[in-house]
């Protein structure tokens, strides 16, 4: 599995994958910032600055940006496969189709991990310019980060799905992006409802909305909704992939 992974990162290395990932990063948190400057006298009044700072910059861009540009890295990582005819000639391995997509799924696992770490150093970064009081909750902030990541996986999975049901680059960046508008429609319409929502869960694990934490109910559902997005898109590229080998 380790080598498949370093032949995915092979494959990839000229792709500007990690800088396609840091745009979404950046971006989302920019904007946020810019939101933030606008209302910062009501939160240093409320001596709340690093908490507003991150509800700004992660609600935009765990729900919108950092999906949208992990989809054009996803369905980039299938383009190559496809155009280069590497899935046939794959098949002529002693290979299993899963174990591919795994290697897949592990390698963007990977390098999302180091953008959301990348996303965290911006973050303090961001909050030192503006002067911010020490921050005394710096774990808080890697616990949530690292939570967000997890939450990521899950839409990781389902995108690797649409990406070879879609066949192309342009259409599932689409259905990523309306997937992730749709998960604003899906919090205005039903909180409950979002919670189980395959594109809300970096939203939901990085708390861009709940800054006081979650319960221990609330991270047990979490945890499981990511299990079975992840398990669910897997298996089902895992069908995609199969009856494209077999043609």
């Amino acid at each position: 599995m380790l080598e498949l992974i370093r032949i995915e990162a092979k494959k990839m290395k000229h792709s500007f994958s990690m800088g396609m990932l840091l745009i979404g990063e950046v971006v989302g948190l920019l904007f946020g910032t810019i939101l933030y400057v606008m209302n910062a006298g009501v939160f240093k009044a409320e001596h709340s600055q690093w908490l507003a700072l991150w509800s700004e910059g992660t609600v935009f861009s765990s729900q919108i940006f950092i999906p949208l540009f992990t989809a054009i890295v996803v369905a980039l990582i299938c383009k190559v496969d496809i155009d280069n005819k590497n899935f046939e000639r794959m098949a002529q391995l002693p290979l299993k189709p899963l174990k591919i997509i795994i290697a897949k799924f592990c390698y963007l696992s990977l390098i999302t991990l180091v953008a959301q770490i990348i996303f965290l150093v911006l973050f303090v970064v961001i909050g030192a310019v503006l002067r911010f009081p020490w921050m005394h909750n710096v774990s808080q902030f890697i616990r949530w980060t690292f939570m967000g990541w997890i939450g990521l996986l899950a839409i990781i999975a389902i995108q690797f799905l649409i990406s070879l049901l879609m066949n192309s680059l342009a259409i599932s960046v689409l259905v990523s992006f309306a997937a992730s508008i749709g998960g604003f429609v899906v919090a205005l319409l039903s909180k409950n409802v979002v919670t189980y929502y395959p594109f809300s869960q970096m939203m939901i694990g990085i708390h861009s909305k709940e800054l006081f934490g979650m319960s221990a109910t609330q991270v047990i559902t979490f945890l499981i909704t990511v299990f079975t997005c992840i398990v669910f898109g897997l298996i089902l590229t895992n069908v995609v992939l199969t009856k494209r080998l077999r043609r």
